[in-house]
């Protein structure tokens, strides 16, 4: 043997040590051998040098052709020989790179394939087939058909880390995983680039898995209507892996309502969490929780009355609706995040008069119960009083239903207004009332009945929320609209004892909906004063704060003309109301009019005119306006030179206002303006009435199309 062979095979050994190194860097959950894994994305790394490639599998030529098919198609199969240490088998690899059975499409390599493979080592054949499971991690499928994907004991899940325990119940707990890149698969292949969380609920020895599967099976029909419902959490997958059952959700990083109403529970800082949230028993917060309480009643409708699975009606029943099971998503367009309903208790059955109801259940690996159910015999916080009667020394429950979903979410919307008026103290002391003399604390309560019959019970709603219901509307926020109202409705029409008498789903939806629609209207607070520099008032007769609309087109710029549009250079209607009327600016060459359009009766009136000092020509004209407070910006015809009425840049800078817009609030104003070489945002922020200086400026280079610094 030549020395430069013996020099070559020296430099394949070492590169093969190497190379294990690296493997051995990457490994996820290397603490674990039975868990332990290596994504494609670095083996791909690894091997992207390709003088590498042609060190380990020479010294005769390779192309550059197969060095591209290795790195291509079998990265993976020559880790695991590298690993392994297979030394004759790397050296003959370009011989075999052609064999269609032998690739990383193809692993896990069965027996027979593996012997192919390594017929110059059979003694690694048992190396081989242990190792090459954590070169191959499955895939998490979402779109599969049959649903529950059935993996291989011996394969790997791409979890990154050990799973964190976030919950548990039931058969099973709730662990925070985070699923390695582009391991999740969605529709059409689709996949993220980076560590994707999930809820992963986690089961074990539940039932045998023929009846698993039926269910699974049915849950699919169930699954592709819940798409129609976006405050329903839907389930991306679900995994047999071994012993074990996996369900896995969309991760909740806002955490739940249970954790908001006691403002975080001491599991995070509430102010980070929700930054945008207005301080408790400000009237800002009343639009967004009640817009999240009138999506969650069109939830339970839906779930109630509205899954239609092909020919069938599919009536459910949630069975244990409570904030803990009410998660919050982001929502950037919402104050207090997206709330949606998940671990389900659900009842489904299916409406046909020639068989019997078929039962199909979600929560707990979908224990079959009915719509009617007897319910779970657990007298808790958010249960209904119905069906409770004594048996021997026991409590037991019948008759739990869709109903019983409406007085359960009853509970929680009187939580949520405590929460509205008085943050977590409101919400604990509400807590504590219904609880006292040793009671626990649920909505109702037991009386003695005017019978002689045994065994009878009677109930009413518990006198603490009665209580707490009548001092909200009379003596503590008798003046506030919408805590009355809301006072009111839970105690006439939502909170009702009596099963018979209580809302259905699609009436509980028109409640909370007609409570949110009226919001605006009922809002009395007083405006907060501003002080932008420069904003003038359009009208000292405007004396009612502007409150949040429902949610509109974010776009800004509706026009407003009158009948003759002569003359006019720009107009602009505000979002916010002022006692019934709509405030609207526009610009001519000599003036700015205001003007207020009536809501609740025809026609209009003019309610301040300010004349311009010089005439504006057309060009860079604009206006903004947010209820009592506009801004108005142009250029003076007589002089060509820009004369800005409200708003002004930076005097070194060539720059003319493009547009401007105030927040929902009015509290605060952002200015755009361009120049020949920079672009500029501007805001300013109103306080207390007073000219304040510009908070803040972000310049952009036209030039250099840098990001904004």
């Amino acid at each position: 043997m030549s020395l430069s062979s013996l020099d070559f095979k020296a430099r394949r050994r070492d590169l093969v040590e190497r190379v294990n190194e690296e493997l051995r860097q990457h490994f996820m959950q290397g603490d674990e051998p039975s868990k332990r894994f290596i994504c494609r994305q670095a083996l791909l790394e690894i091997w992207q040098d390709e003088a590498r490639l042609h060190t380990l599998l020479g010294p005769n030529p390779i192309s550059s052709q197969d060095i591209r098919r290795v790195q291509r198609e079998c990265v993976a199969v020559l880790s695991i020989l590298t690993y392994i240490r297979a030394i004759k088998t790397i050296g003959r690899f370009h011989a075999i790179l052609y064999t269609d059975e032998i690739n990383d499409t193809n692993l896990p390599l069965h027996d027979r394939e593996i012997r192919q493979l390594l017929s110059l080592e059979p003694e690694l054949f048992f190396l081989f087939n242990d190792y090459q499971w954590a070169f191959c991690p499955a895939e998490i499928h979402c779109d599969r058909d049959p649903p529950l994907q059935l993996i291989d004991a011996r394969r790997r899940l791409p979890f990154l880390s050990t799973p964190k325990l976030i919950g548990s119940g039931g058969f099973g707990v709730v662990e925070l995983v985070k699923i390695a890149p582009r391991y999740l698969k969605l529709s059409r292949g689709a996949d993220f680039e980076y560590p994707y969380k999930v809820a992963c609920k986690r089961f074990e020895g539940v039932r045998k898995l023929q009846d698993f599967e039926t269910e699974l099976a049915n849950l699919q029909n169930l699954k592709s209507s819940l798409t129609n419902q976006a405050h329903i959490l839907q389930h991306l997958t679900t995994i047999s892996h071994g012993p074990q059952y996996y369900i896995l959700f969309p991760y909740a990083e806002l955490g739940d309502l249970d954790q908001f109403l006691l403002d975080g529970a001491g599991i995070y800082d509430f102010r980070r969490r929700f930054p945008l949230i207005a301080p408790h028993s400000t009237p800002d917060n009343y639009k967004p929780l009640l817009y999240q309480c009138w999506a969650l009643a069109s939830a339970l409708d839906w779930l109630h009355n509205g899954i239609k699975i092909k020919t069938k009606h599919i009536k459910c029943a949630h069975m244990d609706l409570k904030p803990d099971k009410i998660l919050i998503m982001k929502d950037s367009s919402s104050t207090v995040g997206k709330w949606v309903i998940s671990d389900f208790g659900i009842s489904v059955a299916e409406h046909d008069r020639h068989s019997r109801a078929h039962a199909l259940s979600i929560r707990d690996l979908y224990r079959e119960v009915t719509i009617d159910r007897l319910a779970v015999p657990q007298l808790g916080t958010y249960q209904p009083p119905e069906g409770i009667h004594m048996k021997g020394d026991s409590v037991e429950t019948e008759g739990a239903g869709r109903r019983s979903d409406i007085w359960s979410f009853g509970c929680v919307f009187s939580e949520v207004l405590a929460w509205a008026i008085g943050g977590r103290r409101e919400v604990e002391e509400f807590a504590y009332s219904r609880a006292r003399r040793g009671q626990k604390d649920a909505f109702w309560e037991e009386i003695t009945p005017n019978t002689l019959f045994p065994g009878k019970k009677e109930f009413r709603l518990c006198g603490a929320v009665a209580r707490w219901l009548n001092d909200l509307q009379t003596q503590r926020f008798p003046t506030n609209p919408v805590v009355r109202i809301w006072a009111q409705k839970l105690a006439r029409e939502i909170l009702i004892v009596s099963k018979a008498d209580r809302p259905g789903a699609a009436k509980l939806e028109k409640i909370v909906g007609g409570l949110y629609n009226a919001c605006e209207m009922l809002t009395t607070r007083d405006m907060q004063e501003s002080g932008l520099p420069l904003l003038r008032r359009a009208s000292s007769t405007f004396s009612q704060t502007p409150t949040q609309n429902t949610p509109v087109d974010s776009t800004y710029g509706h026009t407003v003309l009158p009948h003759s549009s002569s003359g006019i250079l720009a107009a602009a209607i505000s979002r916010s109301k002022v006692q019934d009327t709509v405030p609207v600016a526009m610009i001519y060459r000599n003036r700015i009019e205001f003007t207020q359009i009536s809501i609740s009766h025809s026609g209009s009136h003019e309610c301040r005119t300010n004349l311009l000092p010089d005439e504006w020509r057309s060009g860079s004209v604009g206006v903004a306006i947010e209820g009592r407070y506009f801004a108005a910006w142009g250029d003076c015809k007589k002089s060509m030179k820009r004369r800005s009425q409200c708003l002004f840049s930076e005097r070194e800078l060539d720059q003319t206002f493009t547009q401007a817009i105030f927040n929902d609030q009015g509290s605060m104003l952002f200015a755009w303006a361009i120049g020949s070489r920079q672009e500029s945002l501007y805001v300013w922020r109103i306080e207390n009435n007073n000219p304040s200086s510009r908070c803040h400026v972000v310049h952009y280079s036209l030039v250099c199309l840098v990001q904004p610094s």
